[in-house]
């Protein structure tokens, strides 16, 4: 009876740890794109500021 009981905790386990490796690859793809959207916004921001120094610097004689 208690052999039968470790097993199952063991096979709870094996489904456990195959199911890791897949959800970190997940959770690493998203925190990639997560990082890409900042990094894009970020870009964004940056050009929408140096935007009017760079209209002032076309018009200015």
């Amino acid at each position: 009876m208690q052999r039968e009981a470790d097993w199952r905790i063991v096979e709870v386990i094996d489904k456990r740890t195959r199911a890791y490796p897949m959800q970190r690859r997940r959770a690493k793809a998203i925190a990639i794109a997560q990082q890409q959207v900042l990094t894009t916004k970020l870009a964004i921001a940056a050009g929408l500021l140096l935007l009017p120094a760079l209209l002032l610097l076309l018009i200015s004689p």
